[in-house]
């Protein structure tokens, strides 16, 4: 017997809200009527913000009740998995170096040192604080390399460690970046909620990034 089908939906979907992400999408392969209750909004919802709760550049997700969302059924589950999906992507893009506020160290060193690294969309790279001048940076078989020094490969911590914070981090044997305010998220968030708009037939605003719509 199907108890979806006797007790009232919200019954039904606040008893789902005892199970993780994994096991929702494992049940809504179950039929078509649970696939719906699964991927109710209110429920990924609460999912969703305790996930992203401290991780970088999903503030604004976590402080703002994102209200296009609601108005498709599904759409905090299909967010949800768009997020996970970026947080488990190591490959570099060029906004993930020169929109991304970046902290710097010796490998041998205790502590961050001072100044102000930045990575130039001309293909500069200063360090304020550290060095005049720049130097060249170019992508090298996904890896990054200043100047002649050696390359520095990409990496992020694993996303089911809860106490990550989804950072990305740049190393070679020498030296280590690693990130602040990781704009991934917002770029991928905010391609979905222009795609979202169009479909709903809604002014979005493109510009503003993760804003609210009312």
């Amino acid at each position: 017997m199907d108890f979806t089908q006797i007790l009232p939906s919200e019954v039904t979907i606040d008893l789902f809200k005892n199970l993780d992400a994994k096991n929702l999408c494992s049940l809504s392969l179950v039929s078509r009527n649970w696939n719906i209750l699964v991927s109710d909004n209110h429920l990924w919802t609460e999912i969703a913000l305790k996930r992203w709760e401290n991780k970088q550049g999903m503030k604004e997700i976590c402080t703002d009740t994102h209200s296009l969302w609601y108005l498709k059924p599904g759409t905090w589950k299909k967010a949800y998995i768009l997020v996970e999906k970026e947080a488990h992507r190591t490959r570099l893009e060029m906004e993930d170096l020169c929109e991304t506020t970046w902290i710097f160290k010796f490998n041998n060193a205790l502590a961050f040192h001072a100044g102000s690294p930045k990575f130039l969309r001309n293909g500069r790279y200063i360090h304020e604080g550290m060095m005049d001048g720049t130097l060249p940076w170019k992508f090298t078989n996904g890896c990054v390399r200043v100047s002649q020094f050696p390359h520095l490969s990409p990496s992020r911590p694993d996303p089911t460690d809860h106490k990550s914070d989804w950072g990305l981090k740049l190393k070679n044997v020498y030296v280590t970046f690693s990130s602040v305010d990781h704009t991934g998220f917002q770029r991928r968030l905010r391609e979905f909620n222009c795609e979202l708009a169009l479909e709903l037939g809604i002014d979005y605003p493109t510009e503003a990034g993760l804003q609210n719509i009312t």
